[in-house]
């Protein structure tokens, strides 16, 4: 079933191995060193958890890695319609923080341009809202964080550098065209089916930043009504 970083203490073993499946350390996965972050992030008050999970994320760094998926309309990550997914929880060694390996992209672009910035973020009931996104976007400078980093995508995805009059992720959908087209995978799937699958990615580039940027200009222009009745 999906996993929202819901609380399933006490026992550490609801954890390991699943949802979270061990890919060291099999025979001794440590359980508890999950359960520790996760119940961090369903406990205390807004100041109480800011301190906890920082202790084992750099929310900074998280916040924008959101962001970028949330710009790439993808469909399977971590804000995923099934909960989340394809990505790696990896400790390093000495160190209580966990870093976010995100993999496996092909679900990307999937909800077209179109796809609203606050999927899966406030467009579902509570049970189905990821705890740790919705806790930390309470605070008024990570959810500044998470809109600026929108624009700062959509602008890298748009950018034009002359004599080139198209934006750069238009640019970079036809520079790996030229390196599909001789590989076995075009050779072999209906030419039309492919083509018309690179030219949904056409208009996916053309469209998805100026979306972006006007629903982050109506998120900000809603923010003063939304703390005086929310936060």
């Amino acid at each position: 079933p999906p996993y929202y970083f819901e609380d399933r203490a006490p026992q550490p073993s609801r954890y390991v191995p699943a949802p979270f499946s061990p890919e060291t350390h099999e025979a001794d996965p440590r359980p508890e060193i999950v359960e520790r972050p996760v119940y961090a992030i369903n406990s205390g008050g807004a100041a109480q958890f800011r301190g906890a999970i920082e202790e084992f994320l750099d929310v900074h760094r998280f916040v924008r890695y959101v962001a970028v998926e949330t710009f790439l309309a993808e469909q399977d990550g971590f804000l995923g319609d099934w909960g989340m997914n394809n990505f790696y929880l990896y400790r390093p060694p000495q160190s209580h923080r966990f870093v976010i390996l995100p993999w496996d992209k092909s679900h990307a672009f999937v909800r077209g341009p179109e796809s609203s910035i606050w999927r899966n973020i406030t467009d579902v009931p509570d049970a189905s809202r990821n705890r740790l996104v919705t806790r930390l976007l309470e605070h008024p400078d990570l959810r500044d964080l998470f809109l600026d980093t929108l624009v700062d995508a959509a602008r890298s995805a748009a950018a034009v550098e002359p004599p080139h009059e198209r934006g750069w992720l238009d640019r970079e959908i036809d520079r790996q065209l030229l390196q599909v087209r001789g590989a076995e995978p075009f050779k072999s799937s209906p030419p039309g089916d492919f083509l018309e699958a690179v030219e949904s990615l056409r208009a996916f580039a053309r469209e998805r930043p100026a979306r972006v940027v006007a629903e982050v200009a109506r998120a900000r222009g809603a923010r003063t009504e939304s703390l005086r009745l929310v936060w």
